[in-house]
This record gives structure tokens, sequence and C-alpha cells, in this order.
């Protein structure tokens, strides 16, 4: 029973002690005065939290300060108190005394809840959710049905619990073969796939690998091959470009000295070094014809500065006898001398003119014949390089040019074909290869699943399966028929609660023969007499309140050793005829015994007045 609460800086409150009796007391005052909140503060030192405020902020009045809560209580003739602070971003100090010896009994937050739960004998959950009849509970009983908090209430209470151990096993032993079940279950559905038909999957690797093994083999016996005649077909290549070659050459040495007969018995080096010679005299030909040809350009040079010196010494009103000195050696000469000079001159420098043209001639000649030769040249130097560095392995660089012709008459492809064709088959193998390894890769996976499953051959992955699965069942059956059981015992044994709360709803709803059940959620249902069965959600808001408070008044009566029972405004939403007998229930209730203690919010002062002198009501104004 509750018998002192102190609040400091509580939510509505700065500071309030209350002082409760046995009976039922009525928290009286206009809404938002605190009767909820002197509900909510009892409930938080209870269990450590309060059930509809979650932001710890909002507890406190002032929150810059800590708020306070001293609550005292008894239970089994015993008084305890309990102290709790609480600051704006965590909880503050907490601990549970004995009164009559001073012992600190628990100094945590947690530990305090928990020892309370061992007083009173239920859960924090069973105190907020049925000792404590929140306003709205209605609503939240609705959406969010007390199942775990009251089934395990009720559990605990009837001694149901004994085969709770045995449950957990099965449950554990269940998951344990289920886990075991899967991994196998996903292995035989690979090995059942179409290709694998259940094979022996350490043997096919054998095969696989044996089989892997010799197409390596022809990969490699292929490459020698596909090397071989790769060199052939470069050689062919290269015969083929000297066949060009020495048609060139051919119909060249026809056209030009010493003719083809003179290169036939030459081999190919000797050629090359023939036109190397030629090339050198014809260019050192050229050079000479470059410098007779400045020789005479500078002859021309010098008779025609002689001929501009006549002529810049001339005057223009000189007499044929006049004289003149010579441009050459300065004697004077006369003008018919001077005439005779500049003629010479003349016919000199046209003739050297006329050498010049010629010569630059002939060095256009061999300039065009040195072109020719590095032509030749170059053709010959071809050849000889593919020969004298083994290109054409075939053919020796001494063979003569009469015996290389013929060689040429025809062009080979037969290597060409060779090439074509390894590189088809090596490219079918490198193919069967990657299938090969890919199906040995699947192999290898599903082989090395059956050895980490425990597992030598898929025949026994199968029987494994078999036996696991005969176990689940066996396991399945075995929970379904313990919970079978304890649902057949919990109903049993809850036979008298559910008369008396029959019994208890006729008197109020003057409705008689029906039946009050729980399932397994802590949601009541009610049959009639005629065999048809209500859920909560098909009453009125009267009758739903009325029904879930005589369920939490009898339910906290029977499963716990809670003696008080917490209730903020039941009679709002109900009519004049249900609000005045749902208080003459609780005040019955109360003098019949079902509660040592009821604390009920309500603003209903008028509804009150006529019960205030009753035996047992009290009434505290907030």
């Amino acid at each position: 029973m509750i018998t002192t609460l102190e609040m400091i800086n509580w939510r509505a409150y700065t500071s309030r002690k209350i002082v409760f009796d046995s009976g039922i007391t009525f928290l009286m005052g206009p809404n938002g005065a605190g009767k909820t909140s002197i509900l909510e503060a009892i409930i938080y030192a209870l269990t450590g939290e309060p059930t509809t405020v979650k932001e710890p902020s909002k507890f406190m009045r002032e929150p810059e300060q800590p708020a306070l809560i001293r609550l005292s209580f008894t239970v089994g003739g015993k008084e305890f108190q309990i102290e709790r602070t609480q600051l704006a971003n965590k909880a503050g100090s907490a601990k549970l005394i004995d009164i009559q010896s001073g012992h600190v009994l628990a100094s945590t937050h947690a530990l305090v809840t928990k020892y309370v739960e061992r007083l009173m004998g239920l859960s924090a959950d069973f105190l907020q959710r049925i000792v404590y009849m929140s306003e709205g509970d209605v609503f939240r009983f609705m959406n969010q049905a007390p199942g775990r908090a009251l089934s395990q209430q009720i559990r605990n209470v009837l001694g149901l619990t004994q085969m709770d151990q045995f449950v957990a096993a099965i449950t554990q032993a269940e998951k344990a073969v289920d886990d075991r079940i899967a991994p196998i279950q996903e292995l035989i559905a690979i090995v059942d796939k179409p290709g694998n038909d259940g094979a022996d999957f350490a043997s096919r690797l054998e095969a696989l690998d044996a089989r892997r093994d010799q197409l390596l083999q022809q990969l490699a016996d292929l490459r020698l091959i596909q090397q071989h005649a790769a060199r052939e077909q470069e050689e062919q290549q290269h015969l083929q470009r000297m066949r060009s070659w020495l048609t060139y050459i051919s119909q060249t040495a026809q056209k030009r000295p010493p003719g083809l007969d003179f290169f036939m018995e030459l081999t190919i080096p000797q050629i090359s070094s023939y036109y190397e010679e030629v090339e050198g005299v014809a260019e050192n030909d050229i050079g000479e014809l470059l410098a007779h040809i400045d020789w005479v350009s500078g002859a021309i040079g010098a008779w025609e500065n002689i001929s501009s010196g006549l002529a810049h010494d001339l005057g223009e009103d000189l007499g044929k006898e006049a004289t003149v000195p010579c441009p050459v050696c300065a004697k004077p000469i006369t003008m018919n001398e001077r005439s005779q000079i500049d003629h010479n001159v003349d016919v000199e420098v046209e003739r050297l003119r006329g050498r010049k043209e010629e010569l630059e001639r002939q060095s256009d000649v061999l300039w065009q014949r040195v072109t020719e030769l590095r032509e030749d040249l170059k053709s010959v130097s071809d050849i000889y390089d593919a020969l004298v560095h083994g290109r054409i392995r075939s053919i020796s660089p001494d063979t003569t040019l009469e015996q290389l012709i013929p060689l040429f008459q025809e062009a080979k492809d037969a290597a060409e074909s060779v090439v074509s064709v390894v590189d088809a088959r090596l490219n079918a193998a490198k193919e069967a290869l990657a299938r090969l390894d890919n199906e040995r890769a699947e192999y290898a996976e599903i082989n090395g699943r059956l050895k980490a499953l425990g597992f030598n051959t898929v025949a026994e992955a199968r029987r494994a399966l078999i036996d696991l699965e005969m176990r689940s069942l066996t396991l399945r059956a075995s929970k379904a028929a313990s919970s079978k059981v304890q649902a057949t015992l919990r109903d049993a044994d809850l036979q008298p609660i559910y008369a008396q709360v029959s019994k208890v709803w006729a008197a109020f709803s003057g409705k008689e023969n029906w039946q009050v059940k729980l399932d397994e959620k802590g949601m009541p249902t009610l049959t009639s007499r005629e065999g048809r069965t209500f859920d909560l959600s098909q009453f009125s808001g009267g009758e739903k309140t009325a029904l879930l408070l005589m369920l939490h008044t009898i339910i906290a009566q029977h499963f716990s050793k809670s003696d008080f029972l917490l209730v903020d405004e039941p009679l709002e939403h109900l009519d004049p005829i249900n609000r005045r007998s749902l208080v003459r229930f609780l005040i019955d209730a109360s003098k019949r015994g079902s509660f040592k203690q009821a604390l009920v919010a309500t603003f209903e002062e008028s509804l009150l007045r006529k019960y205030m002198s009753e035996e047992g009501v009290h009434i505290v104004h907030v």
C-alpha cells in the first residue's frame, strides 16, 4: 500500500507531499491541476520510468533543477521508502531503504526496480500495464495489448513456468536443427541441378583433373606448332617481298648496262658490292663535273668584269683617234683596239656559257644515274639483309641471281593455311579448358561444402537431411504439444477468475450469462449465452472502460502481491449512468477487499459528493 508521496520539482509541482490511506482515494481537481503527475510519480518511483512521459526533461518543472520523488509503501507488513532523482539529460541517484532497519537495499535505478519487482512478485511491465490504468488506457490497450506483461505474470503465479526450460530447450534444439538443415538443403538443391545427376563429386573431380591435364598438354603442343607455323609464315612473307625485289632488279638490269647477263652469275652480296662501287664512281664523276662547272662559272665572271671595265672607261665625246687605258694592262689603246677587245670578250663568254650548260647536262645525267643506282641498291640491300640475318633460312646468301629467280615464280601460302588451322584448334582448346575449369570450380565448391558439412558423399548428405527433417518435425510437434498443455492449464486455472469477472460484468451491465476470457495477447473476449463472441473493439467507450477496469482490478488482486490500484480518469467519456455504476463498482470492490487501496484521478466532483461520507472513501484535492 502507498503511504506517502513527496514530489519536488516534478511536473506540475514545485513541492508537494501527500499522505494516503487504505480504501479508495479520489484525486480530485480540474484538468491540468496535476492529478496525473501524482500517479506518474508513484509509477516512476516503483519502476524507474513514468508511463506516459518518456523525455526526461519533461519530468521537471524547472529543467535546470533536478526532480526528486520520495515514495513510502508497505509490502507484507514491512515499510519501505524509494528515493529517485532525475536530471534533464540523465538519471540521477536512486535508493531503496528498509524503514525499520534503516538499511539501504539497493542504490541504483536498475537495482531498485529489480528489488521492487521481487518484493511485489511482479514485473515493472505488470505495474505499468495492469496495476496502473493510465488515462487513455482503453486506446493503448486496444493497440498494445499487455500480452507479455500479463501472460508472464499469470504464468509465474499459476506455476506454468516449470515447463519454460523444457520449451526453451526444444526451441534451441529446433533452431540448431534448422540451422543444420538449411545448408544441406541448399547443397542438395545444387546437386540436383540438371547435369549434376547426383554425381560422386570427388570421382568427378578426379576425372576432370585428368581431362584438364590432357588439355594442357594439347595446348602446349599446339603452341609449339603455332610458333613453327608462324615462323614459316613470316619466312613466306619475306620470300614474297624478295620476289618483288628480284623482279625489280631483273627488269632494271635488262635496261641498264652492263645488262642482265652480267648479274646472273653474281650472288646478292656481289651485286650489292657492284652497285656500291658504281654508285661511288658516279658520285666521284659528279664531284669532278661540279668542280669544272664552278671553274667555268668563275671564268665567265672574269670576262664579264673585263667587258664591264671597258664600258666604264669610254667617254661620250671621244674621237676615233683618242686612246683609253687597257682595263687589263693599263696601257693606252685606241678605240678600234677597244672594240676588238670587246668583241673577243663576248665570244669567249659565249663559249664558256655553252661549256657550262654541257657540263650541267652531264651532271644531271649522272645524278639521275646515281638515283637509279641507289634505288637498285636499296632493293639489293633488302634481299641481302633478309638472307644474311637468317630471316629466310631456306636460301643461302651465296645463291646466285640465276638460281634465285626460279624460286619465286609462284606464291606459297601453305604456312598461312597451317597457322589458320592451328589458331582455330588452339582457340577451341582454350574454350574447352575454360568450360572445364568452370565445371571443376563448381564441383570443387560442392565437394568443399560436403566436406565442411562433415560428409564424404552426396548420399550421406541426403540421409542426414532426412534424419534432420524428421527430428525437426518431432521437435515442432513437442513444442506445439507443450504450448497446448500450457494453454489448457492456463485456462483451467483462470476459470475462477473468468467467473468472477463475468459476475461483476453482469452486475455492471445487467447482462447475465456472459463468459469473459483473455486471449494470449491479454485482450478480453466475451461470449454470450447464445454462443456469440465479441472482442473489445465491438463495445462502446463506456463498456470498454468498465470492462478493462474490472479486469485490472481482479487481475491485480489475483496475480500479484500488489494491494493497490492506480486509475487515471476512468470516468471520462462515460455517460452519467455508466459513471455512477463505475464509481459504485470501485467503492464496492474496495469494501469487498478486491484491493486494499485504490488511487483514482477524476474531475467529477459533483458525482462523488454523495459518496464522500462512505467509509473507506477519501478525497485529495489537487
